[in-house]
């Protein structure tokens, strides 16, 4: 009976919905936290200093670029620049190279980051994201565009573990769930505009329209990330009590 009804129907519309019942759920949750739950009684947490809140506002907007550059990269890019190399057929073989090197790097990366800084692998990888959607972009052959996949699929690892671990070391103490919440609202905000841009046809109008921005969206806010990444470590350099997040 389901099954009849939604024959002919769009099939992106039951991911769109499934993304909204997420974020209406989240705002549910928020919402019982905040009105139900009991009060504590005299408890008090350590104000944040101004540098550490300054350094959480730019992790806070690099992420929110970089899970954007994602989804234009992943979604709305890589079928398209495979495409000028293998058939459609051949799409499958060649689209999970990003996850492959995605999986392989993110046990790497949280390994790393406690001791190259946080912040540091955060920035490091949106600027090699940056790098390998650039080189994605104008590549010349399907090994250079394979290889410049796995890049970003490397940098996106770098990028995950790097910002969540970060979203934790400035949430210290009291304050780490809903810094590392807010990191996954931000890639959860992102995805949703995905959906819309995909579910009206917003995309596919501006690939026959010629696709430049599209292809470009990538370079452009990753570049951007790692910029406001790079003004969040030059905060950090200076001398603050704030908990380490470099």
């Amino acid at each position: 009976m389901a099954g009849a009804v939604a024959e002919g129907a769009d099939p992106r519309w039951p991911f769109v919905c499934a993304s909204a019942g997420v974020v209406l759920a989240a705002l549910a949750l928020a919402w019982a936290e905040r009105h139900a739950a009991p009060r504590p009684v005299a408890v008090s947490t350590p104000s944040q200093p101004p540098a550490a809140a300054s350094r959480w506002l730019l992790l806070l907007a690099a992420a929110l670029l970089a899970a954007l550059a994602f989804a234009a990269a992943r979604s709305l890019n890589a079928a398209a620049q495979f495409r000028r190399f293998v058939a459609a057929d051949a799409l499958p073989l060649w689209l999970p190279v990003f996850w492959a090197a995605f999986n392989l790097a993110l046990w790497p990366a949280m390994k790393l980051a406690p001791k190259f800084g946080e912040l540091r692998l955060v920035a490091a990888g949106a600027a090699l994201g940056a790098a390998a959607a650039a080189v994605a972009l104008a590549a010349p052959s399907l090994h250079v565009l394979a290889g410049a996949q796995a890049l970003a699929g490397a940098a996106w690892a770098a990028m995950l573990a790097g910002g969540f671990m970060a979203a934790l070391a400035l949430g210290h103490v009291g304050r780490e769930g809903r810094f590392s919440g807010a990191v996954s609202s931000s890639l959860a905000g992102a995805s949703m505009l995905r959906l819309v841009l995909v579910a009206s046809g917003t995309a596919a109008v501006l690939r026959e329209a010629g696709g430049g921005l599209l292809n470009a969206l990538p370079v452009l806010l990753w570049s951007g990330a790692a910029l406001l990444l790079a003004w969040a470590l030059r905060s950090a350099a200076r001398p603050s009590g704030s908990a380490r997040a470099t």
